[in-house]
């Protein structure tokens, strides 16, 4: 690799975030470049990422806001675009469509893309792409003693209505959320995303859920998957690279209930709309469950792990 490593390696901190999942996004940087021999320096806000007149190499992996708070980033901070996302919202913001940013993508590409829909929308813009996943992708494969022995069925991020086929229905089963309380430290995130893949790792027989970054992570560590949720949501379908993704309606109103200081007309036909919604899913659900292939074995990603780290060890080797 060129001289450009001889600078800090940075990734990313999320203090304005409550999802785990990016805290695992993190932990799949340290881990990949750990398989490259490399090491983690220090960390940047990944909403103002700035870092005074330290030079360094910045990954740029999964969500990354394509503004012009943020782009171009710093003449200090070399940018290895990894796994990135963009979603459509950004589009429609116009946020990624100013000069400044579409020049300095075209400037640092190729740029790896984590789904299909952020390589048309670069593609679209004359930027270069390659796929390469997602680097929580490359956690290591769980020891066969886990496997053998896990006993527990985790159904994360989703309500307690999910219906399990009869024979998983009296295993034992638990509920997590994949949600941080609000202030919480760098370190201290760290720590709760780590506590939940060790658990996912060394307990888990099944993982029912409707989050990216516990399906991914779980694939990849040998676990069997289930994945319930919005099957036109373009970030999730990388999910469907590896397994389905099954529909899924929530429990959860808050959209509904937060608009309650309308009239109350609007109150009722937000509340009759909903349970309309609630009714009517759920009744669909209770026939379409029955067609889920609910898996006892993992599937196999090794060669997935091994493309994405090349990957990245070439991006690297181009600085």
């Amino acid at each position: 690799m060129k001289s450009q490593l001889n600078k800090n390696i940075y990734s990313f901190k999320y203090p304005d975030s409550v999802n785990v999942g990016d805290e695992i996004q993190t932990l799949a940087a340290i881990h990949a470049l750990k398989l490259l021999g490399l090491s983690i320096s220090g960390y940047l806000d990944r909403d103002h990422p700035t870092l005074g007149n330290i030079e360094c190499i910045l990954i740029i992996n999964g969500w990354f806001s394509i503004s012009q708070e943020t782009f171009p980033l710093d003449e200090n901070i070399t940018p290895v675009f990894s796994n990135i996302h963009i979603s459509s919202t950004s589009l429609t913001q116009n946020k990624l469509l100013t000069k400044e940013a579409i020049a300095y993508l075209k400037n640092n590409s190729p740029i790896g893309c984590r789904d299909r829909n952020t390589e048309k929308i670069l593609n679209s813009l004359g930027i270069d792409t390659y796929f390469n996943y997602c680097l929580t992708l490359t956690f290591n494969r769980r020891k066969k003693e886990y496997a053998v022995s896990a006993d527990t069925i985790f159904i994360v991020d989703l309500d307690t209505f999910v219906p399990l086929p009869k024979e998983l229905k009296n295993q034992k089963i638990e509920y997590a959320k994949h949600i941080l309380p609000a202030k919480l430290s760098h370190d201290i995130k760290m720590n709760i995303a780590e506590g939940f893949l060790e658990m996912y790792r060394t307990r888990a027989k099944l993982v029912v859920t409707s989050r990216l970054h516990c399906a991914l992570p779980c694939i990849a560590m040998g676990i069997p998957v289930v994945v319930l949720g919005d099957q036109n949501d373009k970030r999730l379908q990388l999910v469907e690279e590896f397994i389905p993704i099954h529909p899924y309606f929530s429990l959860d109103m808050r959209g509904e209930i937060s608009q309650m200081d309308k009239p109350l007309w609007k109150r009722f036909l937000l509340l009759t709309y909903g349970l309309f919604k609630f009714i009517f899913y759920r009744v669909r659900y209770f026939f379409y469950y029955r067609n889920i292939a609910w898996p006892t074995t993992a599937i196999n990603v090794e060669a997935t792990k091994e493309r994405i780290l090349t990957n990245m060890k070439e991006a690297l080797e181009r600085l």
